[in-house]
């Protein structure tokens, strides 16, 4: 069963077309970036599971997102997965109760401070979880847990680049640019594209655009690459769709690798007391396989010190592809693997595989079909996958 889970995951995200471009997003080397974004998003799930059952839920959910880097240091702060979930099974009990709710709010925060100009860093990250599982009575206590470590590596996000290419094909194809310009041309215009934060802060958002778009009209002259020296009506249009109008977020674009291990301490757990210190270890590997495809690996490992609850593995496989402009197919392989420390205890392992096409009917909002199956071996009499199509609408506030 988990290799059938596991074949299929690896199929779907491996069939994809491929393509080519004189520069990669590889080539996007400077550290500063910055970007924050917010998601409100409600869906409906109709799920075929275990037993025969179908159900039918809802969910609402808030998305926040922010990450600020720099040569020095990096931030991240996160939200993802917080939300507020409903169900109503389809086969009920005469005269029981089969509606449930519950929610899930998520929030973790990371920080890394790196060693002058090298790739050594020390980091300090802290995780916060508050729950009510679906048909329970009451929450769980907050599970709060920080950590510290020391680590090697970097991630650079070259999604600049990758809207500096969009950038020239659509003035290309409009006839408003003569040439290619040169791999440096593009650089500048995908730092000058990141620099959208300043325009805003210095010109307000009534007027930023006009000096941000007069800049890069600026770049793109030094080469002569415009065709009667300006970028003219067309050309500020074209900047303005795939600038402000596309804004796809998915898939985020990235390059590089990073290793980090560190103690950790469970200051709550849902059960409010506290734990035994931790050994968190992290691997990242990211890269874009072509200008519209990224693939990202997330390995982590932790075990509590001092205590016989054994090791906890977690892969993340990530593979995003951008369809066209505004169709982007995102697909994603979570493995967790639990090794107790008894030898002859049973070894949980969890698959869940999503396949995701999001469709953004605006800059603001769009509509998201998901795919899921889902695998567990911990319950020998619910040793099927789960099967579930999700219909969801997001709008994204800033």
């Amino acid at each position: 069963m988990i290799r059938r889970i596991g074949f299929l995951a690896l199929a779907l995200m491996l069939v994809v077309p491929f393509s080519a471009s004189a520069i990669q997003l590889t080539d996007y080397t400077f550290p500063d970036t910055y970007y924050q974004e917010a998601y409100f998003k409600g869906g409906f799930n109709l799920q075929h599971g275990n037993q025969q059952q179908t159900s039918y839920n809802g969910f609402a959910a808030l998305d926040y997102r922010l990450d600020y880097n720099t040569l020095p240091q990096t931030f991240h702060v996160d939200t993802i997965g917080s939300r507020f979930d409903f169900v109503q099974d389809a086969q009920t009990t005469p005269g029981a109760d089969d509606s449930r709710n519950g929610f899930d709010l998520t929030a973790n925060a990371n920080f890394d401070k790196y060693y002058k100009d090298t790739n050594w860093f020390g980091y300090g990250d802290m995780l916060i979880d508050y729950r009510k599982q679906l048909g329970a009575g009451s929450a769980d206590d907050p599970f709060v847990k920080v950590g510290i470590g020391a680590g090697y590596g970097r991630v650079i996000i070259a999604t600049p680049l990758a809207k500096a290419i969009r950038v020239v094909e659509e003035l290309r194809k409009y006839n408003v640019m003569t040439a290619e310009p040169s791999d440096a041309c593009y650089l500048e215009i995908a730092r000058m594209i990141d620099k959208e934060p300043e325009f805003k802060s210095k010109w307000g958002l009534k007027d930023y655009e006009q000096y941000w778009y007069k800049d890069i009209e600026d770049i793109l002259n030094k080469e002569g690459l415009l065709k009667n020296g300006v970028l003219g009506v067309i050309g500020v249009l074209r900047l303005r769709e795939v600038l402000i109008q596309e804004s796809v977020t998915f898939p985020r674009y990235a390059h590089g690798w990073k290793a980090q291990a560190g103690i950790g301490y469970i200051v709550s757990n849902y059960k409010g007391s506290d734990e035994d210190p931790t050994l968190d270890a992290s691997f990242v590997y990211a890269l874009p396989i072509t200008n519209r495809l990224q693939f990202t690996d997330t390995f982590s490992y932790s075990t509590i010190l001092g205590n016989d609850i054994g090791h906890y593995f977690t892969n993340d496989m990530y593979l995003g592809y951008k369809l066209l402009e505004n169709i982007v197919w995102v697909n994603d392989w979570t493995v967790t693997i639990n090794v107790p420390k008894d030898s002859e205890a049973r070894k949980p392992i969890n698959n869940k595989f999503t396949s995701d096409f999001i469709y953004y009917i605006t800059n603001t909002l769009s509509a998201d079909l998901m795919f899921t199956l889902k695998h567990s071996n911990e319950n020998d009499d619910k040793n099927e996958i789960e099967k579930s199509v999700a219909l969801s609408f997001w709008y994204r506030m800033w």
